[in-house]
């Protein structure tokens, strides 16, 4: 299909945390037994983890791998490359697709690490939000389910809370649904924070009605606090219809205790698909983008012009996204999940809520008895401890260098049925696996980029060792120590490890991470300066251009960033985030020819951010300054008002997903040096 690059990940270690929703009150919480585990998973940081940024919009055919499982009832196909999602499930009977299978591979900004794409259904875990695998490979192999149906497992190993899991699927013989078996391992001698989220996208159609068991539900307000209420009119309008919300919104359906969780998406006909679980997986979610103008933009910016919008539907393991379960040391959590076409009447289906909802329960477990998944997950557990077959494609190798540290300690490795061979490690993976052999991180040349980072508590005292005894005492050495000392929270620490870094050798990579200290300081011109001599050091780096220039801005130091910019490369200039500095700049500096230009050739920004209005904000603003030059007068929060009532931006740069609000102060703002949850509970 037409696939946008990629790219590779940033090269520079994310020092800015992001927004999590945990911090979100949620009415009735003193009745959830995990309320006080809310906070307790919250993490503002992606260390380990590297930022996927570079990715563009020039899309060219492309193959991907992936498996297919199929019987006579369901075609289901994965894309192993990226987070072995479902791309796409097809009801063979009637030639019906499902989900929403997006036409085109095109990353947005989006997710925990920027890159996401849209379609499919999605696997999260670990960290609030996309995941942080969302675009990354997983291993993947065959294995023989109890009635002798083909399957397909597919596992990972997640650094942030250093987790092995895996999901095996199967179609069983004349089944309707589709298995999924997610099996996630705690082998901590202490409990930890956990959370999953299925993510399922289906095509949006006005006839369309998203159908839960439950009368109650939970959702963002534009404020962003969490409100309970009636399910599912809100304000006399029914939006259990997701056409008629204008604006982006979600629902967190309270589904009574001992009601089996599901959640279906049915059409006028009655039909759609349903996603049914066992207990474990007891909340459900829904969310839509809104119908508005910047919602549609956003939807298309994702796909193409003329694809049709989607919803998302999501199954979790606890009421919201903003709690984090503890699962207990030693402890494995499994669950099984049916992905399959629902067929009800019609009038009912879309008749009174009650009844509704009631209907479609009794379709359900007409289709699928209440027992049946309880009793495929225990008919299923002896395959899920085995080993599985033969191997279709391999993740990353995080996994092996996990067990090769491990065994080294004498600690039990990851689970026999999540296998990671030795020949799944790479340059990734190399430094570290020399530190741990030989007690030595190598050192490389500063033109060259860190590497990959790794903030494992049993790896720092490694490099700390290593680099105080004289064997990884470089550059390159204090400076992936710094790294690490700031994940640590250690940031007094962080900043004297990236200063002995410079004394060893100046680099651009350590500049820049003082320059971010200092900025977190407000000691906003030294920020300035260290960004400036980084960009000076390495112009060809779009990262470290764009750190510089977000800090220059945040200095008001806007005509040193428009020099700054001269000293770039034609193509880093051509760059979109970079044309929108430029002229965010220009604005300051009352330079509207530069404006003008940008306005007049709208490059794309291919990393705007989901809801982002830093485009429309600056439109408006040049707008108001426009006006006010012709009239005479000064920019007032009334001529700002003004413009914002009477002018519609371009459709290019409108990615409103909440109507018409403007924010005040209207003047525009830096976009986010990380990511943060730019709609009220997009998650």
């Amino acid at each position: 299909m037409p696939a946008a690059n990629l790219g590779p990940k940033s090269p520079l270690p994310e020092l800015h945390g992001y927004k999590n929703a945990s911090s979100v009150a949620l009415p009735g919480a003193e009745a959830i037994p995990e309320v006080n585990w809310m906070d307790k998973g919250s993490e503002n940081m992606i260390l380990p983890y590297r930022m996927q940024d570079e990715y563009d919009r020039e899309r060219k055919p492309r193959q991907f791998k992936s498996a297919v499982l199929e019987n006579d009832f369901l075609k289901a196909t994965f894309m192993l490359e990226y987070n072995a999602r479902l791309w796409s499930l097809i009801h063979k009977p009637s030639g019906r697709e499902l989900l929403y299978a997006n036409p085109v591979f095109q990353p947005g900004n989006v997710a925990i690490r920027n890159a996401w794409i849209t379609g499919g259904v999605e696997w999260n875990i670990g960290i609030f939000g996309h995941c942080v695998l969302t675009l990354s490979p997983f291993f993947a192999a065959e294995f023989k389910s109890p009635d002798g149906s083909p399957g397909l497992r597919v596992w990972e190993y997640e650094r942030s809370r250093r987790i092995g899991f895996q999901i095996d699927f199967w179609l069983p013989n004349n089944s309707q649904f589709l298995m999924a078996r997610p099996r996630i391992f705690n082998q901590h001698s202490k409990p930890i924070p956990m959370y999953w989220w299925s993510n399922i996208a289906v095509v949006e159609t006005a006839d369309q009605r998203v159908v839960a068991p439950t009368e109650e539900s939970y959702r963002h307000a534009y404020d962003g606090k969490m409100v309970v209420g009636e399910w599912p009119k809100v304000e006399g309008v029914d939006f259990s219809y997701t056409t008629r919300r204008e604006s982006a919104g979600d629902a967190y359906f309270r589904i009574p205790k001992g009601q089996r969780p599901w959640v279906a998406a049915v059409n006028g006909q009655g039909k759609g698909l349903i996603h049914a679980s066992t207990s474990r997986l007891c909340g459900r979610k829904m969310w839509n983008w809104g119908v508005g103008r910047g919602s549609r933009r956003w939807q298309h910016f994702l796909s193409s012009p003329d694809s049709p919008g989607c919803i998302e539907m999501q199954g979790g393991l606890a009421p919201t996204q903003g709690i984090y379960l503890p699962m207990p040391a030693k402890t494995t959590w499994e669950w099984v999940e049916a992905y399959g076409m629902i067929e009800a009447d019609p009038k009912i289906a879309h008749g009174e809520w009650r009844a509704a909802y009631q209907h479609v329960d009794q379709r359900l477990n007409a289709m699928l008895p209440v027992d049946a998944l309880e009793k495929q997950l225990t008919a299923t557990a002896a395959l899920a401890d085995k080993a599985p077959g033969k191997m279709l494609f391999k993740g990353t190798g995080w996994g092996a260098l996990e067990n090769k540290r491990r065994a080294k300690a004498g600690e039990a490795l990851l689970p026999a049925s999540i296998p990671f061979p030795d020949d799944s490690m790479g340059e990734d993976q190399a430094p570290w696996l020399e530190l741990l052999n030989t007690g030595a991180f190598p050192n490389r040349p500063a033109n060259q980029a860190p590497g990959a980072f790794m903030v494992q508590p049993e790896f720092h005292r490694l490099l700390e060792e290593s680099v105080a005894n004289g064997k990884s005492d470089h550059w390159l050495g204090w400076y992936h120590l710094g790294v690490m000392r700031w994940r640590a929270d250690d940031i007094p620490g962080a900043t004297a490890a990236w200063e002995k870094s410079l004394q060893r050798q100046r680099t651009p990579w350590a500049l820049r991470n003082l320059a971010v200290m200092a900025e977190n300081r407000e000691e906003l011109a030294l920020a300035a300066d260290l960004a400036s001599e980084a960009v000076r050091m390495c112009p060809n780096l779009l990262q470290l251009v764009i750190n510089a220039c977000n800090i220059c801005s945040h200095a008001d130091r806007s005509a040193d960033l428009l020099k700054l910019l001269e000293l770039t490369t034609p193509a880093i200039r051509a760059q979109g985030r970079i044309r929108y500095l430029e002229a965010k700049a220009a604005l300051v500096l009352g330079k509207h020819g530069i404006l003008k230009k940008f306005f007049e050739e709208l490059p794309p920004l291919t990393s705007v951010r989901e809801a982002e209005m830093s485009l429309t904000d600056l439109w408006f603003e040049y707008q108001a300054q426009l006006v006010a030059q012709e009239r005479g007068v000064e920019v007032t929060e009334a001529l700002r008002d003004e413009m914002y009532e009477t002018r519609t931006p371009p459709e290019q740069i409108d990615f409103r997903m909440h109507g018409r609000r403007r924010r005040k102060p209207a003047a525009p703002a830096a976009p986010a040096a990380a990511p943060a949850v730019a709609a009220a509970g997009r998650t």
